[in-house]
């Protein structure tokens, strides 16, 4: 990453409830149940640089024959974004997005495919899904939805946008960005969803960045309330396209740019993704351990339950005899039935033990018929010869 900026949790100001805490609502309802998460979004209102970064992202990662690659899953989608960084080589701006996009692709990065949706959305949509509070247009519905399956998040800023006299445009962005990360952190694991601020056109704007310290104080000057938000920021500085200012003093593409810092945004994301996959599946395989533990121990108990039974039964039948032998001559029938159905309990009983678990629980104690005495053999009662 190129930058990186942390702040301590801190009271919030006296009468002002800190961002994104409970009870504040984010711009439209969440569905249910949680969607799955399998898309990187990137954000940007107008004029950001989301085509022409999109543009010359892919056909750099489409001509790459190693290390990161990517092929849309579409020739609409391979066109389009084929035919923007065409022009841009040859010194002229593509058209601006007319309407929303959903670019699809698959990202090959270290022998590992991901598929991802990279959504390059209208400004102006962006502005009415999250500062005009219009959700219910079927763009905004679209953008929504996106927004809500995302994975890792890239918002595209022009530097020049906060430190400009569009105040409309600062305030859309700034507010905007803050209502996108609250809505993806409204959902179960959305804390855990990487945020990554892209300052984009950095080969014009080197000099506004020095007036404000480098990309972190610029950050932190422009968007206070999406850094309290976030605490902490990843900021990543690309350059899509160089620039040169014509006869006429209008700013073009110069030809043949070389594109610098693409990559590194979306490498963050993957090994961002990769991360918690791997943390979710240690955490499941933990989950499975415990459950497995559990059945173990539910069936030795279980187990040791019914040699205990068995173990009683025996005692009583053995005590039975005896009581039979030394008391009184009417428990002699007794005393027969015990005789016939003890020699049947004991090899059932000893058939339950384990040959490695020949004790039972310290409760009850080691039973070791070698040891039992009958009582004394007296004459005069009844059996005796």
């Amino acid at each position: 990453m190129d930058s990186f900026l942390e702040i301590p949790p801190s009271a919030p100001a006296q009468g002002a409830p800190p961002v994104g805490a409970a009870g504040s609502e984010a711009v439209g309802p969440l569905a249910e149940p949680p969607p799955e998460r399998d898309r990187i979004v990137v954000l940007g209102r107008r004029q950001s640089g989301k085509t022409i970064y999109l543009a010359n992202l892919y056909a750099r990662l489409w001509r790459a024959t190693g290390g990161m690659t990517a092929k849309a899953l579409s020739g609409e989608a391979h066109k389009h974004l084929m035919d923007a960084h065409g022009l841009l080589q040859s010194g002229q701006w593509p058209p601006a997005t007319l309407g929303a996009s959903q670019l699809e692709m698959e990202i090959d990065y270290h022998d590992c495919k991901h598929l991802l949706v990279t959504l390059d959305f209208a400004g102006e949509t962006f502005a009415r899904a999250f500062l005009y509070d219009q959700a219910d247009t079927p763009p905004t519905k679209e953008l929504l939805h996106h927004i809500d399956r995302a994975a890792a998040v890239l918002l595209l800023v022009d530097p020049s946008v906060g430190a400009g006299d569009d105040q409309q445009a600062a305030m859309e962005e700034d507010f905007g960005f803050v209502q996108a990360v609250e809505r993806i952190r409204g959902w179960p694991g959305g804390e855990q969803v990487p945020v990554t601020v892209v300052l984009t056109k950095m080969d014009l704007y080197q000099g506004l960045l020095q007036q404000y310290g480098g990309p972190t104080g610029l950050v932190q000057h422009h968007f206070p309330a999406l850094v309290r938000l976030l605490k902490r920021v990843v900021i990543f500085q690309v350059s899509a396209v160089q620039v040169f200012r014509d006869v006429n003093g209008q700013l073009r593409p110069a030809i043949n740019s070389i594109p610098t810092n693409l990559e590194n945004p979306l490498k963050h994301c993957l090994r961002e993704i990769e991360s918690a996959r791997q943390k979710e599946a240690r955490r499941n395989q933990e989950i499975q351990r415990q459950i497995r533990a559990a059945n173990e121990l539910q069936q030795i108990q279980r187990r040791e339950k019914k040699q205990n039974v068995l173990l009683i039964a025996v005692i009583c039948a053995i005590l039975l005899i005896g009581a039979a032998m030394v008391e009184r001559p009417r428990y002699w029938y007794v005393s027969k039935m015990a005789v016939l159905f003890t020699p049947g309990v004991v090899p059932l009983y000893w058939s339950w033990i384990p040959v490695t678990r020949l004790m039972v629980p310290s409760s009850v104690g080691r039973f070791n018929p070698a040891i039992i005495v009958p009582p004394a053999f007296e004459p005069g009662l009844p059996g005796s010869m």
